[in-house]
């Protein structure tokens, strides 16, 4: 089972590991969320799945490599606007994210026997940038999520406010900028809510933009037809 908390709502679906087939997903507004909203997902199930993965999107957060990494988080207060109060890593990256959240939503997030992994670093995990320059965008409420690589090392990850397509490519515009890159050369992709129209708009911009293809990472039951997986691309990747 794959759990994500984002700050429009929380959503979670059931796929085989092995065969990689979604039998159901489900998705909470953050409206209609409980104050235990974990326990709520995992009771609808007569049996506890054997592997759980949650993560969550926190927007107030920084990423940095292992060697910056420090237990006392006072660091962070005039970055992030507060202290930190949530800190993620990965090994297999040997990075860091540290971020300020609300604590009653990092209480409800909390389950004893779940690790809560910064979606920063989940994505990160299980993508694979190889050569050339590589940009990752998924929208989701009035938030674009963004992931940049170059060479098969990681560069940036970020969440910036995003309400329209203007403000889309004005993210994209500083991102390639500051680091860098060639728009004529970089692959971009982008998923969630209404892809296709933000990947029409800035493909005069940008030579290599496709589309999130959900068959690279999962099986999707006929069942599921009137499903949109493009929308839950970071759900399907956990």
């Amino acid at each position: 089972m794959s759990i994500l908390y984002t700050q429009d709502g929380l959503s979670f679906l059931v796929k085989h590991v092995e065969t990689k087939q979604v039998y159901m997903f489900g998705y909470v507004p953050k409206a209609d969320l409980s104050s235990t909203p974990i326990q709520d997902v995992l009771s609808a199930f007569p049996e506890r799945p054997a592997k759980i993965v949650l993560a969550a999107a926190f927007d107030n957060a920084t990423l940095l490599p292992e060697e910056f990494a420090d237990k006392n988080m006072d660091w962070t207060a005039p970055l992030l606007g507060n202290t930190a109060n949530f800190h993620s890593s990965s090994a297999p990256l040997k990075m860091h994210v540290y971020a300020a959240v609300d604590q009653k939503v990092l209480d409800a997030l909390q389950v004893e026997g779940i690790e809560l992994q910064h979606a920063w670093l989940a994505q990160m995990e299980q993508l694979n940038p190889g050569k050339g320059e590589h940009l990752w965008t998924h929208l989701f409420g009035d938030t674009v999520m963004v992931l940049a690589a170059k060479d098969g090392k990681w560069e940036l990850a970020n969440n910036f406010p995003c309400e329209n397509k203007e403000e889309f490519i004005y993210h994209l515009g500083n991102v390639v900028e500051q680091l860098g890159y060639d728009r004529a050369a970089l692959k971009l992709e982008v998923s969630g809510s209404e892809a296709s129209l933000y990947k029409e708009f800035i493909s005069p911009y940008f030579a290599s933009v496709s589309i999130f293809k959900p068959k690279d990472w999962a099986q999707i039951s006929s069942a599921l037809q009137d499903w949109q997986p493009g929308d839950f691309a970071p759900l399907l990747r956990l």
